[in-house]
């Protein structure tokens, strides 16, 4: 039996006295990564205020935090999964509060705060705040490194600590070992908020993807980490976890790791689908490459793409980005798009020392865009496994009884070939860049 412990705190860096999880009467969670753009992290809870110890000052409150200045203040969700052989320990969201709604009946009163990531909030930067200095060169991480030189200046993320002088970004490429890279020029030409410059300019050029992360401190220093992968889409070995989803029954009493699950969503991709690109250019000699998938164009009809102002540096890498936009994602495949279970079919089915994968799946340094196989039987079917891609999750409920929805893509659309990787290196399956 695996069971789910939760923690909720505010107001500091690291686990404190100021927690609320004894209040938190119901959550929701949100984690979405989007390919070629950037997406919104948030998470709302739901605080049990009948003794009116949140009521602010402005109110009438006088209780415990009727002075907290909430909108200074992160929010912390961890989970703990305890199971047979041990615990282990989840990141699920960091980010800052930004929305404060009492509701009071009179006779009962709660309290929703609701919180987004760092970079949604910094992404509202004035346009003429990031302005990239200088000109530099190379792969998506040397362009973020660039966008932190510039959030190093004009400091837009919110200071967490009293003793806070300053503000960084931290930069974590998870495919820095697999490629490839993506050749990218940034310049004085690049203006707008950093989420302009994130969904507009950086990411369609590979196309690659990035989302939030933790955020910690050093020394005097608040740290906002943001997680990249260029155009090959893919984790490296290093930080890749193949989860393995099944719908069961689990045997509480075996050894696992399957993760057992009681829906599953089955369709054809109707919406993300490419095939025709327009890549545009903003970098210094700037340059326009149009590539078309004409079978896909013949059946479905166009599905265009119009990206401007990319970082793409020659002629030859932004044919490469049109073709990966053009191509890869040009088929309708009828695969797992969603499938959901439950803390209680966790506690009552997950094989014994799947507490691990557990830990992993929730953590948003490791749950997200990795790979998995889904394992289903159709009514009237035959059971049937496929290679998917983890985008996403949404996570609601109490502490005592969540739903977890997890959002999947199909593998080969968003991966590369690997040499001798009986998943990776399928020809005809796996694209080579």
């Amino acid at each position: 039996m695996i069971t789910a412990d939760w923690t909720f705190w505010y107001d500091s860096l690291s686990p404190s006295t100021n927690e609320l999880t004894d209040r938190v009467r119901g959550f929701n969670i949100s984690q979405q990564v989007g390919f070629g753009r950037m997406r919104t992290m948030l998470a709302t809870i739901e605080l049990d205020n009948d003794d009116g110890a949140l009521t602010p000052a402005d109110g009438g409150g006088t209780g415990t935090y009727a002075n907290v200045d909430w909108f200074t203040q992160p929010l912390f969700i961890y989970c703990d999964f305890v199971g047979l052989t041990g615990t282990e320990s989840a990141t699920v969201f960091h980010g800052i509060i930004q929305s404060f709604l009492s509701v009071d009946n009179g006779t009962e009163s709660t309290v929703i705060l609701t919180a987004y990531d760092g970079y949604s909030i910094a992404g509202a930067v004035p346009p003429d705040a990031v302005n990239i200095s200088v000109t530099a060169t190379g792969n998506i991480e040397d362009m973020f490194d660039e966008l932190g030189d510039a959030i190093t200046t004009f400091q837009p993320f919110p200071r967490l600590d009293p003793a806070t002088t300053a503000v960084a970004q931290v930069v974590n490429r998870l495919d820095a070992s697999k490629g490839p890279d993506g050749d990218y020029s940034i310049g004085n030409t690049i203006t707008g908020t950093i989420l302009d410059v994130i969904s507009n300019n950086i990411l369609p050029s590979g196309p690659g993807v990035a989302w939030p992360g933790v955020i910690s401190g050093s020394g005097t220093t608040d740290q906002y980490e943001i997680y990249v992968i260029d155009r090959g889409l893919m984790r490296d070995t290093t930080n890749r976890i193949t989860f393995t989803f099944d719908e069961g029954p689990g045997d509480p009493t075996v050894t696992g790791s399957d993760i057992i699950f009681n829906r599953i969503d089955v369709r054809y991709n109707d919406t993300d689908l490419y095939n025709y690109a327009k890549i545009t250019s903003g970098s210094v000699g700037g340059v326009t490459a149009i590539q078309e998938n004409t079978d896909s164009v013949h059946k479905y009809g166009m599905r265009a793409i119009n990206a401007n102002d990319t970082l793409n540096r020659t002629d030859t890498d932004a044919e490469h980005a049109a073709g990966s936009w053009a191509n890869r994602y040009s088929e309708h495949r009828y695969a797992p798009r969603q499938l959901a279970f439950s803390s209680a079919t966790i506690a009552t089915h997950g094989p014994k020392g799947s507490e691990a994968d557990l830990a992993d799946l929730y953590d948003l340094r490791y749950g997200l865009w990795q790979p998995c196989t889904v394992t289903w039987t159709p009514t009237g079917g035959t059971s049937t496994t496929r290679d998917c891609l983890i985008t996403g999750r949404d996570i609601s409920g109490t502490p005592d009884n969540q739903i977890v929805t997890i959002y999947l893509e199909p593998l080969e659309d968003f991966s590369s070939f690997v040499l001798d990787s009986s998943t990776y290196g399928v020809l005809d399956t796996n694209r080579v860049g």
